[in-house]
């Protein structure tokens, strides 16, 4: 990540992190719509994996610029999601989630196309970390 996208990210996360309860519903709304075959995978009481998500989030934008600091948790976090029974294909469409979910409640003026890019390029940098922990495999691409 650069310095631009880093500071992009914690200043549209900044103004709507007191949604993020909000945003995470709005996450699993689209993602269950788009496929609803994977609401399958979840307990019916969403609450606590809801907190868990909300809590990810925070952490991702908290080391989104020193990943390596985070890296064996993500990838440990893709070791368990294979183990449940994600599939490689379902992470675009999580991306595509997480980054309409954002946009839906952080609005126009704070979610312009640079906010967007830079969002979509630290998910797939957390996605790309979490499919070589799925995989047992380095990363295709350095998350820098």
């Amino acid at each position: 990540m650069t310095p631009r996208e880093t500071r992009l990210i914690r200043e549209s996360w900044r103004n709507i992190a007191r949604d993020r309860d909000a945003i995470v519903v709005t996450f699993y709304d689209l993602l269950f719509r788009w496929k609803p075959e994977l609401r399958g995978y979840f307990s019916e009481d969403m609450s606590e994996q809801r907190r868990m998500m909300a809590v990810t989030l925070n952490l991702a934008v908290s080391h989104i610029d020193r990943i390596e600091t985070i890296r064996e948790s993500v990838r440990d976090l893709g070791r368990r999601h294979a183990r449940y029974g994600a599939r490689a294909s379902y992470y675009d469409l999580v991306v595509e989630a997480l980054v309409r979910a954002i946009s839906q409640h952080a609005g126009p003026a704070i979610f312009g196309p640079r906010v967007e890019a830079a969002w979509r390029r630290a998910f797939a940098l957390i996605a790309e970390e979490m499919l070589a922990g799925a995989e047992g495999r380095e990363p295709r691409t350095k998350a820098t």
